[in-house]
């Protein structure tokens, strides 16, 4: 009988686990302090501004009272954020673990992080969002039907079964004003994921389809992390008092077009959301690809069922609201259609006014094929 291995503890295991411990303190501290002070020194601006200007004890109520349930659901999320990274952490560690001891014969500095070098321009690592909107809205459809718009994806990434046999699909619209990108316009259809062997991930958005209306953030999508975006030139916003719509292709008789309201009665406060994606590593393997997009947002809020105005391109005209060559899963009014969505209320749908952020660069997992295909 052969004896049970035991694997073998090093002091590298050791500092991994005291500094994941550490950070997740740390993580916890100072987010909660971070969450705290912003929204006392929001309400504070509150009672200043109602004591120059026009005093109404009922609104200050009404006012002060949004602000501490938007503190106290940034503040729930602190703990969960934290415990997650700390697992992801110790599931796998960073490739800079103890790098501060790897110096060098001659003492130079050791390299962190990553410059891209996209149409002759660098890109460092995270990609910053200082100037954006964001609209979306989100319906439950069928496991089985979006598992299949994956496509080979599917093999290494699974849509989270929230119950009964349905998952959510977002439709997203964003103007991006500044950012490390540049500046233009995104429609986006995707999905939330799980990797499909991996235990610490948290779920996340996998893009099922996406449309820009600039080149350079298309080439940097490809080339950091591994997602491809189509082009749509002619893609457009409009904003009114209550609401604003985008539109893929404006011009057009029949495209795409979606009617969001702006709803601005909370705020968000360094919220993260995981991206999930494929690529081919070194050894020309596809592997699971993961960033985190980590945003805040003033003047955003959120509604059940809400009274989002989708409109379809024609399904008679000659190809997508993309062009000709755009089939499948590509056209995004192929997929509202094939998962059922035409005709219904979003379960839900919200608004970000002003959003600020960061997009940080690709993290390939740790992937075991023979799990999957157990």
């Amino acid at each position: 009988m052969s004896p049970v291995a035991t694997p073998e503890l090093t002091t590298r295991d050791l500092y991994r686990a005291f500094d994941t411990y550490v950070r997740f303190g740390e993580d916890l501290f100072s987010n909660s302090v971070a969450v705290a002070s912003g929204g006392f020194r929001r309400a504070t601006q509150l009672v200043i501004h109602r004591l120059l200007g026009p005093w109404n004890m009922e609104e200050l109520a009404s006012e002060l009272f949004t602000e501490y349930r938007d503190t106290v659901t940034a503040m729930a999320r602190v703990a969960p954020i934290a415990a997650a990274t700390a697992a992801s952490r110790l599931a796998k560690p960073a490739t800079e673990t103890l790098s501060e001891l790897n110096i060098s014969v001659d003492d130079a500095p050791v390299s962190h992080g990553h410059t891209y070098w996209i149409g002759g321009k660098p890109l460092l690592m995270p990609a910053r969002i200082t100037d954006a909107s964001e609209a979306w809205a989100l319906w439950f459809v069928p496991v089985a039907g979006a598992q299949e718009k994956l496509g080979q994806r599917g093999d290494l990434l699974r849509v989270v079964d929230f119950g009964g046999g349905r998952t959510s699909l977002t439709l997203f619209a964003v103007e991006y004003r500044n950012t490390d990108l540049g500046r233009y316009l995104e429609m986006a259809l995707g999905l939330c994921v799980v990797p499909r062997n991996d235990s610490a991930a948290p779920p996340g958005l996998a893009s099922i389809t996406m449309a820009v209306n600039q080149d350079y953030t298309r080439e940097a999508a490809r080339a950091v992390w591994g997602i491809e975006k189509h082009l749509a030139r002619h893609m457009a916003v409009a904003y009114e008092e209550e609401c604003v719509r985008f539109r893929l292709a404006a011009g057009q008789r029949s495209c795409l077009s979606v009617l969001y309201p702006r709803l601005q009665s909370s705020r968000s406060t360094a919220v993260p959301m995981p991206l999930y994606s494929t690529v081919e590593d070194d050894e020309g393997r596809t592997v699971p690809l993961r960033a985190t997009i980590q945003r805040s947002g003033e003047g955003e809020g959120m509604q059940i069922s809400g009274s989002v105005r989708l409109r379809l391109g024609d399904e008679t005209a000659s190809g997508c609201c993309l062009g000709p060559k755009i089939t499948g899963s590509d056209c995004i009014c192929r997929t509202l259609r094939d998962l059922g969505v035409v005709g219904r209320l979003p379960a839900a749908n919200g608004w970000t006014e002003n959003m600020v952020g960061s997009l940080s660069g690709p993290d390939i997992m740790p992937f075991n094929r023979l799990e999957t295909s157990a």
